[in-house]
């Protein structure tokens, strides 16, 4: 790939276009057409780099078949890549230096649903936001999607992660592919409309079924992609294992949401054989009914194991496991545990 600003462009099969990643040590800036799809995986359309020569040694992130990032470098988790587009589309082609020392360092990050109105508990909100970076990725959800209007405690509450360096996608549901995809890209315009500065959205409720893919998935994955204004991260729950076929429709995928018990019971199956050619950034593990610290350190333990670069482990039930946000010793504990290299 060529640096020093010039723009690269490569295309796949299908009309896609597949990502490029910087060098190591430079600053990646997108500059698409307007109503283009910039972003670092797959997009439809068009993608578009420019990369800011840096102390980088000239490698780049590969792409598999499928045209996702498998490389597991600093420059292929969606949590730093954001961040640093963001910096620099405000004009800080620097980068965030502290923060990507980290994320090079640090083998897991906790991603978290956090179902807290911020006018409401606004401690909660600023608890999360203390922790960044290890808190690093974020899911905000007004009234199960983005609600009826702008609520101005959302609009500081992002703002708020968002100066920290963290991430905030938006909660929208699909019912398994059941709920008129209609009314899914209305709730994606909401976001987008409400919020322009979100990251991008989380599509609750997502199928295992493969079948729903072409039909719905991988529209509504295109969708997103086609919004502007903030980024596109596209996060997708099927909370359990999937098909490598939805690789393709999702940048990070929550391959368990589930309680301890069943994490650790031998149930859940062992990962498939293809996880391996993918970065841990592109799987999430959410580990509820976790009820002491020593089952919070084994479930971070086994989630690392598992190439899971996001984990959030809570000992609340599942009917109370976004709401009511963990504190206390097993809070700090969960921070140093998940942030070790």
């Amino acid at each position: 790939m060529s640096t020093g600003g010039t723009v690269t462009t490569v295309s796949g099969s299908g009309g896609c276009c597949y990502a490029i990643y910087c060098p190591s040590g430079d600053t990646m800036v997108t500059t698409c057409p307007t109503g283009a799809s910039c972003y670092e995986y797959t997009a439809c359309g068009c993608n578009q780099v420019l990369c800011m020569a840096g102390s980088g040694s000239g490698g780049m992130g590969g792409a598999s078949s499928s045209g996702t990032p498998d490389g597991g470098t600093l420059d292929s988790a969606p949590h730093d890549m954001a961040t640093d587009v963001r910096a620099a589309q405000g004009g800080d082609t620097g980068g965030t230096e502290a923060r990507d020392a980290f994320a090079a360092e640090a083998a897991q990050v906790i991603g978290i649903p956090i179902y807290v109105d911020p006018s409401a508990s606004p401690s909660t909100w600023a608890q999360v936001t203390g922790a960044a970076p290890t808190v690093a990725l974020l899911v905000a959800n007004p009234d199960s999607g983005p609600g009826v209007s702008v609520q101005v405690s959302y609009t500081q509450a992002i703002t708020a992660a968002h100066a920290v360096g963290q991430i905030v996608v938006g909660y929208v549901h699909t019912s398994y592919g059941a709920r008129n995809i209609a009314q899914v890209e209305a709730d994606v315009d909401a976001w987008y409309s409400f919020y322009p500065m979100i990251d991008g959205i989380f599509s609750d409720e997502t199928s295992t079924d493969d079948g729903t893919i072409a039909l719905y998935y991988q529209p509504l994955f295109q969708y997103v992609k086609s919004k502007t204004g903030g980024q596109r991260l596209v996060v997708i729950n099927p909370g359990t294992m999937i098909d490598e076929s939805f690789m393709a429709v999702a940048d990070i995928v929550v391959t368990f949401e589930d309680t301890y018990a069943h994490y650790t019971d031998g149930s859940y199956p062992v990962n498939p054989l293809w996880m391996a050619g993918y970065s841990r950034w592109r799987f999430w593990h959410l580990v509820l009914s976790a009820t002491t610290a020593a089952d919070m350190q084994n479930a971070i333990s086994i989630a690392r194991q598992r190439n899971v670069g996001y984990v959030y482990v809570t000992d609340q039930p599942p009917t109370t496991a976004y709401s009511q946000i963990v504190n206390g010793v097993y809070w700090q504990t969960e921070i140093v545990v998940t942030a070790a290299p």
